[in-house]
């Protein structure tokens, strides 16, 4: 699956429509969010769309350490910045960061469908 097609996915899972005729992506039945949001490059997008639904900030709760989340890092915390500002021990860029989330969230669709 390319790219184009993980964000086409990603965003039907939250409930983002494409008119056909206009390619446009609709969040309602009238209002137009425009493009399809590139979900796989941008955390922005991935934290304002898909983790809401995923409700990711639950598994954070009391598992800080297991997951390596630095305990400084607010559950609240409902932004991109949060995520790129952790240190990892290794070399990421925020593109990196947002597709891996992607390809998370990927797996754990398939695995409910």
């Amino acid at each position: 699956m390319n790219e184009q097609e993980l964000n086409k996915k990603l965003a039907e899972w939250v409930g983002l429509k494409e008119n056909h005729w206009t390619k446009k992506w609709f969040d309602s039945p009238s209002h137009s969010i425009g493009d399809l949001p590139n979900f796989a490059q941008s955390l922005d997008a991935c934290f304002k769309w898909l983790v809401p639904k995923v409700g990711i900030y639950s598994l954070w709760r009391g598992r800080p350490r297991i997951m390596g989340i630095p305990e400084e890092v607010p559950v609240s915390e409902h932004n991109a910045e949060a995520w790129n500002d952790m240190n990892y021990g290794y070399a990421h860029s925020k593109e990196s960061l947002a597709l891996a989330l992607c390809l998370a969230i990927e797996k754990l669709i398939d695995e409910g469908s």
